[in-house]
């Protein structure tokens, strides 16, 4: 089954965080052009490329295009903003008001259904000291599943319709912007809060959260361990649709693929992937600064990763009856090999997992280049 879905988001923004990032937008026009290639057992190889575009004409104008392609079909995503400061606020620190347009597709051989999605934000970020801020929006989305392949699970079918919802969110942001210095210790963290049901039909509460710290083990060497989690919780007799749950990714977990782990259900020929309401990881991770040319830096990285996706509020009615939503921790440990200049990166990652179940989808191999102008 070919499926495609088209999406459209309109945002807009104020604050000191977004006023942050509009230094580095202020500046003389730039941006990148970014190239990459990757395996895995769903996708076989894909090939992707990107290119960005940052205050364009020096009008404050930012710009977005990106493909991806490969056996299975492809998908493609673009979008255009626009930021201006507010000089005279009530806000502490400098404002920034930001709104734009985004819109993406996707068409896979495998995809279950479609989704379509527009929403609407706006928010405010304020400095809480050099290295705190705190961030706090409303937003509105309409979203619509339709097309499931007849394939997939019944716990997807029951999930079909139309949905519209506004809800308020918080993060509060800690620490250093980057991590994985040689020189010093960095740490950063975040914290997260979402409530959705003020209007529509759709009513649910999530709390996430992510921590992060590095520090130097020798002059060319640096140790880097994280962590993140999450949970969502549907309201007033709504129970979370298949859109709303956690994924893991295949960065938050390498050595397997994008909803690669977690809750199934299957008729033996199609994988139904469901995600969960509740998710964790946690990954350490060595680097060596091998050799320098230059402008250009080789390092190497060792890594070791785990994480899991887990509960459901349904796992009755499947084709599997009940679905399996325990906690269980995947483990991968993989290398990686980097370059890294003024014109870009090329990056080759070799995972291994090594604690899985029989169902997941692994992604071993992952080659990326990067090239910036």
């Amino acid at each position: 089954m070919r499926s495609s879905a088209l999406a459209f988001v309109v945002a807009c923004g104020f604050g000191t965080y977004a006023a942050s990032q509009s230094i580095e937008n202020s500046n003389d026009p730039s941006g990148y052009l970014a190239f990459s290639a990757a395996y895995s057992e769903r996708f076989k190889e894909s090939v992707g490329v990107k290119l960005v575009g940052r205050n364009l004409f020096k009008r404050g104008v930012n710009a977005s295009l990106g493909a991806q392609r490969n056996d299975l079909g492809y998908q493609w995503n673009a979008g255009i903003s626009k930021f201006s400061a507010l000089s005279n606020t009530s806000l502490p620190g400098n404002g920034v008001l930001r709104f734009g347009l985004k819109g993406h597709e996707y068409a896979w051989e495998d995809t279950l259904f479609n989704t379509k999605r527009q929403t609407f934000y706006i928010g405010s970020d304020f400095s809480l000291g050099a290295k705190t801020s705190l961030s706090l929006g409303v937003e509105t989305f309409r979203d619509e599943l339709s097309n499931i392949a007849a394939g997939a699970s019944p716990l997807i079918s029951g999930d079909a319709g139309s949905y519209r919802s506004t809800g308020i969110t918080s993060t509060l942001r800690f620490g250093d912007k980057k991590i994985g210095s040689y020189d010093k210790k960095n740490f950063k963290a975040h914290a997260s809060a979402e409530y959705f049901g003020l209007t529509g039909n759709a009513k649910w509460s999530a709390v996430s959260g992510a921590i992060a710290f590095s520090t130097p083990i020798t002059s060319r060497s640096t140790l880097k361990i994280s962590a993140e989690g999450g949970m969502a919780q549907g309201g007033g007799g709504y129970s979370l649709r298949v859109t709303d749950r956690a994924f893991l990714s295949s960065d938050q977990l390498r050595g397997f693929d994008f909803a690669g782990v977690g809750p199934i259900d299957t008729d033996g020929t199609t994988v139904t992937p469901l995600g969960g309401r509740k998710y964790a990881t946690f990954s350490v991770e060595m680097t060596h600064q091998v050799r320098d040319f230059g402008a250009s830096q080789i390092s190497a990285s060792v890594f070791f990763d785990a994480g899991s996706v887990w509960d459901l509020e349904n796992v009755s009615g499947g084709v599997i009856d009940p679905v399996d939503d325990s906690f269980f921790m995947r483990q991968s440990a993989g290398i990686s090999l980097n370059l890294d200049n003024e014109w870009g990166s090329l990056s080759i990652s070799l995972s291994e997992p090594i604690r899985q179940r029989d169902t997941d989808r692994t992604q071993k191999l992952s080659i990326n280049f990067d090239l910036g102008f």
